[in-house]
């Protein structure tokens, strides 16, 4: 079985010291929100001297490094208006590759928000693996496994890559799914949930791009350095891969409490702590009604009377059917019946019952009802 093809160019902060090198190698492609206010005046700005350089080892600063050439045209406009005429607090690269780091903050705010976005950082660190052994044949082969790895880069990642836009040619575009704005679409009477929105109000530096050639090959540009969040467990979610299991237990006539007892079992062998372990009882009755499965059925409707009705004759077409009577809402009952058009009356027993009426119930059942006798 041929090997898919998927090239994976990992992006992560910088583990070592910057080096002038380093800063050539970053371009002015993809755009992102700037969390700096861009303040177009320099005489407004007030910039500190700093005589120590410190290492630069924040995310977002090292994502937003502007090009050599633009840093340089930053120190030129800056010192033309004599801020600081001994020139210690410029943008420069001493011999410890070494960057004053409220240096940079101020001259970035100096610039325009537009080229702050456009000033990223096109390579710091790369890697390069593969996904073998491919069970999917045809075109979709290299897809598939390149799906199977993304959901395992989410897993580890604690956050999805979603697509914001649509597919551009055959270079879809991914963005971590915490990057978005909220915006108020009510009046305010209604709170935000006690743990709040999990979106940022900008948008995350963590992306994914995969490109896929004519001859079926995936190259994926990976950026995994987050800004703005941190890895909150209640603003994670579930992988699909993880619901696809679960559904497929609950579809096999696995109960819910096996199947939590399971994942707490899972937990207790080791292992880095997910969100999967936090599942609960609610968890599984969304992905129930997600995947339509009921009591480990296919539910037949959106309707619950029409997913009944479907249900009965499905019953009834079959040699052992446990519905002895049923009237369903709005039908017309029998005269000798004391029913009205609007209840809803079924009767179900199953062999074992009606083994068990045979034997002790020859002679007739008592039936007491309490419902409704108490305050």
């Amino acid at each position: 079985m041929a090997n898919s093809q998927i090239e994976v160019k990992q992006l992560r902060e910088n583990s070592k010291r910057f080096t002038l090198e380093s800063i050539k190698s970053f371009s002015r492609g993809a755009a992102y929100d700037c969390w700096l206010p861009p303040t177009r005046s320099v005489a407004r700005t007030r910039l500190p001297q700093n005589t120590v350089t410190r290492q630069v080892t924040n995310p977002f600063t090292l994502k937003f490094l502007p090009p050599e050439n633009q840093a340089l045209k930053w120190k030129d406009g800056i010192t033309c208006k004599n801020q600081h005429k001994n020139g210690t607090f410029v943008y420069a690269e001493n011999v410890h590759g070494c960057f004053d780091l409220s240096c940079l903050q101020s001259m970035l705010k100096l610039n325009s928000a537009k080229s702050i976005k456009n000033a990223v950082q096109k390579e710091i660190k790369c890697r390069e693996a593969s996904e073998e052994n491919c069970s999917v044949p045809g075109k979709n082969k290299n897809h598939q496994s390149f799906e199977q790895w993304k959901a395992k880069v989410e897993e580890v990642e604690r956050y999805s890559f979603i697509k914001t836009t649509g597919m551009k040619g055959t270079v879809p575009y991914y963005q971590c799914n915490t990057g978005r704005v909220y915006k108020l679409k009510g009046t305010g009477i209604r709170q935000l949930k006690s743990q709040g929105t999990f979106k940022i109000q900008r948008n995350c530096t963590a992306t994914l791009k995969a490109t896929t050639t004519e001859d079926g090959k995936i190259t994926v540009d990976l950026c995994l350095t987050h800004y703005g969040h941190q890895q909150d467990l209640q603003h994670t979610w579930l992988p699909k891969q993880k619901k696809e299991e679960m559904a497929a237990l609950i579809q096999q006539g696995v109960s819910k409490v096996k199947i939590l007892g399971d994942i707490r079992e899972n937990r207790m062998q080791g292992g880095a702590f997910k969100h999967y372990h936090l599942t609960d009882m609610k968890d599984l009755s969304n992905i129930s009604r997600a995947f339509q499965w009921f009591g480990g059925q296919v539910q037949r409707s959106e309707n619950d009377q029409e997913s009944v009705r479907a249900w009965i004759q499905e019953w009834q077409e079959s040699g052992n059917n446990p519905v002895l009577f049923y009237k369903l809402q709005g039908e017309q009952a029998q005269e000798d019946l004391d029913l009205l058009q609007e209840d809803f009356f079924i009767v179900i027993q199953i062999p074992f019952q009606k083994a068990m009426a045979q034997k002790f119930a020859s002679k007739g059942v008592c039936i007491d009802s309490t419902h409704g006798t108490t305050g």
